[in-house]
């Protein structure tokens, strides 16, 4: 938009919107803790990803939601995903989302396209949108004949910076 603001400027209204937001100002990939905060950073190796989404879950609706849920998912192993991702490996088993059900709750569409796009797939953030490496090849056809919004693209080989200590 031209507005001719400050890196700090930038940070500070994207910081406001969202605990990740500022990061993605950036991109990259990163382990977050807090608001923006990297705590590690790394390389991913280039691969083939899809996305789909399709409905909304409200970030605030999702976590009441999973607050009162039983605590008996898988724990999110972050040097296993990270080290998966920097060698390129699958992250099938290991990137697990707690609010997956929470999520899918509001919006039936997360189950849906996990299913679509098969083992390798998990919903990003809070939802509603799901990703996967290498998905089958005829998951994406199948995703846009039942009205998801599909972005296939490669992502990697870029590294993370730090943009807010």
């Amino acid at each position: 938009f031209s507005l001719n603001l400050s890196k700090e400027q930038r940070v500070a209204i994207a910081d406001s919107t969202g605990c990740d937001t500022a990061f993605m100002l950036e991109g990259g990939c990163g382990k977050i803790i807090n608001r923006s905060t990297v705590v590690d950073k790394f390389t991913m190796q280039e691969r083939d990803a899809v996305i789909a989404v399709k409905g909304f879950s409200n970030t605030a609706n999702v976590f009441k939601i999973y607050d009162g849920l039983p605590k008996t998912l898988q724990e999110f192993d972050n040097r296993a995903v990270i080290q998966a991702l920097k060698n390129g490996e699958s992250v099938t088993g290991i990137a697990v989302n707690d609010l997956t059900i929470a999520s899918n709750t509001l919006n039936p569409n997360v189950f849906r396209a996990i299913d679509i796009l098969g083992e390798g797939a998990s919903m990003s953030g809070s939802g509603s949108s799901v990703f996967c490496f290498g998905a089958p090849n005829n998951s994406v056809e199948k995703l846009k004949s039942e009205g998801f919004d599909v972005y296939t693209c490669k992502i990697g080989n870029f590294e993370t910076t730090v943009i807010k200590e």
